[in-house]
């Protein structure tokens, strides 16, 4: 099956370049075959087509054909030079400007003014300012503006993709560890948008043609050559339209024909999405039946997201028809919804761009405990539970008759996690079909109708698998003895803000020592994560005093694993990015993964792997702290638990001091030496 759906496509590319192949060849070395030279008269003005030119004669009886062969080099490449530099002058400080506050701003300004003065405008103010210069002086005169002109709102697209892979865990991780902002930008930014990148490149190719081809249209001097497509269009309106209608239809067309081939070509090059997913043994088809709660369980790697993703792919829909499928029967929220939340709109907006009816956006966000202050802020001032339950209201608000969810409870405190609970179970007593995956079986079993098991769980090497944790080695376990121990990360009279100044944590204090694990734990959207982020230098207190460590000795591991790591990146280049000459089989030992995945991609791993993959990631720095953000939240319990048994196995091996935060008190509880709670911008022991 893989192998027919790989020569499909690369048929399907094949069909899709060739058009723009035989254009651009023609453009190129069509000199080299027209039959006469260029300003040749062989027939008399605006003549017919005949022996001696086939598409007839021009004004001056000068054969179409020969014209049109010799008339596409400089456009064509004009508008391929102007394509390119815009494209990757944008991405470039798209990029940068997801991580520059102030640069995107700069963006955005420059993009408002160039609504109110078109490049063509100031292409022509230009060019005609020159007047007689030279022709190579035009050229690069237009060059400039097509590029300046064009680069900010490409840019502004490009920072909207940008920022959100900027969220991303494997960003976080890089800037946390002092790579500056071109680096993370150039190496782990960039590769991701590849996508936009071909998108943008084929649609800057249409507005250079467009814009080289008005300017040639309108005599302004461009260094394309005298018998360019667009002159020959113009030199033929009027009378020639009826005496040779092929001496502007020919050169007319060119230009079409090749603006769109080349963007279909370049379009066909974009990236599936999720070609680079492993492909997962089939499981049983899910039947979603109106009025009731499917639950499907499965241990972390065991295919239900897959099982999921098949509901919203029906055999035998593709294209458009796919799309109103999924527009008007699947409300669909996947374990990652922050990445579905377009950044640059309010949650407000959020929501009423999909709501059936706007009436029930006030009593949907009270049921999910969306304060109403939230409305104003955009996802990237949201925590992860917060974004979480935006996603879900925009699903249900949505109102379609099947709603999936996969995880609907990860990140969620115990109080909202009943909230969603109750909302899945009434949105099926109202009649429409609910699906729900997760690893919380009780919560899961307790409102489903019906319950599908999926696959078996992950399995361990036998040999690396951690240790119980009543293994007297696991010295950071809460039965270990309360030997003194070196405090390795110290507060004191910290605070921490928010985004929107308000006060999350007001004088706290607390230490971390070498060999144990302390617990954090707090509702969601407390401050858990920003302090977290504080901790690792990716955010400023607002004041206290705190142990200074170099940022590789402190590491962070974050909360989401479809996010945790860079997807362009296999196992192997992710730990030799974060230490050349890294032991990859060990360091994959080190968490209990075969030296078999080192090769494999991100999309090819369950998320009990990616996590273990991500603290293996953190050891290559050799830390004294690891502070891990969620990491067990998506996670099955079994699976779960050996993530915290390996963390306390590495704490009590490697000398480690870990902050484990969690919404789960007892799984930290029978881990945690000490756990901490975050309430009420005070920091007590739970």
């Amino acid at each position: 099956m893989t192998r027919a759906f790989s020569r499909g496509a690369v048929r399907s590319r094949i069909v899709a370049v060739a058009p723009a192949a035989v254009l651009c060849l023609a453009a190129l070395c069509g000199p080299l075959f027209a039959p006469h030279s260029a300003d040749e008269t062989v027939t008399g003005p605006f003549a017919p087509p005949g022996p001696a030119a086939p598409l007839g004669g021009d004004e001056l009886g000068r054969d179409v054909l020969s014209r049109l062969l010799d008339g596409g080099l400089g456009l064509t490449l004009t508008a391929a030079v102007i394509a390119v530099l815009v494209t990757a002058l944008a991405a470039v400080l798209g990029t940068l400007s997801a991580l520059e506050g102030p640069l995107a701003r700069a963006i955005d300004i420059c993009t408002d003014l160039l609504v109110l003065l078109p490049p063509l405008l100031v292409a022509m103010l230009v060019l005609l300012r020159l007047g007689g210069g030279s022709s190579w002086t035009a050229a690069g005169a237009l060059l400039l503006v097509a590029v300046l002109a064009g680069t900010p709102y490409s840019a502004r697209v490009f920072g909207g993709a940008a920022s959100v892979v900027a969220k991303s865990g494997f960003v976080e991780v890089a800037l946390s560890n002092g790579s500056g902002h071109w680096r993370v930008a150039v190496e782990e930014i960039l590769p991701n948008l590849r996508a936009t990148f071909i998108t943008q490149l084929a649609l800057r190719f249409v507005e250079a043609t467009a814009l080289v081809s008005t300017v040639a249209f309108l005599r302004l001097p461009a260094a394309l050559g005298p018998s360019n497509w667009a002159v020959m269009v113009r030199d033929s309106v009027g009378p020639g339209l009826w005496l040779n209608p092929w001496s502007a239809a020919a050169p007319a067309i060119a230009i079409v024909a090749l603006s769109l081939a080349v963007r279909r070509a370049i379009m066909a090059c974009a990236p599936a999405p999720g070609q680079a997913a492993q492909v997962l043994p089939p499981t049983s088809a899910l039947e979603p039946k109106a009025g009731k709660v499917l639950a499907v369980l499965g241990a972390s790697g065991s295919g239900k997201t897959t099982a999921l993703l098949r509901l919203t792919s029906p055999p035998g829909l593709d294209g458009e028809e796919l799309r109103i499928f999924r527009r008007a029967q699947i409300s669909f929220v996947g374990q990652d919804p922050g990445s579905e939340l377009t950044p640059t709109m309010r949650v407000s907006a959020l929501l009423a761009e999909t709501a059936a009816r706007p009436d029930r956006i006030p009593g949907v966000i009270a049921r999910l405990g969306i304060d109403e202050s939230h409305l104003r802020k955009k996802p990237r001032e949201l925590s992860g539970g917060e974004q979480r339950r935006v996603a879900f209201a925009r699903a249900l608000l949505r109102e379609n008759p099947v709603l999936v969810v996969d995880e609907p409870f990860a990140g969620l405190d115990g109080t909202r996690r009943d909230a969603v609970a109750a909302l899945l179970r009434e949105t099926a007593d109202e009649g429409k079909a609910v699906v729900a995956s997760g690893h919380d079986e009780t919560a899961l079993r307790a409102i489903a109708d019906e319950v599908a098991v999926v696959g078996a769980a992950e399995q361990l090497p036998a040999e690396s698998a951690p240790r119980s944790r009543q293994d007297p080695a696991l010295l950071g376990g809460p039965s270990a003895p309360s030997s003194p121990r070196k405090v390795v990360f110290e507060a004191r009279n910290l605070s921490v803000c928010c985004a929107n100044g308000r006060t999350l944590l007001q004088d706290g204090g607390f230490e971390l020592s070498e060999g144990t694990l302390t617990g954090l734990v707090g509702d969601s959207g407390t401050g858990k994560t920003t302090l977290a982020r504080v901790m690792v230098g990716l955010g400023k207190p607002r004041a206290g005093d705190w142990t200074a460590l170099p940022p590789r000795a402190i590491q962070l591991v974050p909360q989401n694993p479809a996010g945790t790591l860079n997807p362009r990146r296999t196992v192997r280049q992710t730990l030799l990015a974060a230490a050349r000459g890294a032991d990859v089989a060990g360091l994959l030992g080190q968490v209990g993964l075969a030296p078999e995945l080192a090769d494999r991609l991100p999309g090819q791993l369950s998320g009990g792997q990616r996590q273990r993959v991500a603290v293996a990631r953190a050891l290559a720095y050799q830390p004294s702290v690891l502070v891990c953000d969620e990491v067990t939240s998506a996670l099955d319990a079994k699976t779960a638990d050996g993530v915290m048994l390996l963390i306390a196995e590495l704490a009590a091996k490697e000398g480690l001091a870990a902050l484990v935060i969690s919404h789960d008190l007892e799984l930290v509880g029978r881990h945690c030496r000490r756990v901490l709670r975050l309430d009420g911008a005070r920091l007590l022991t739970a």
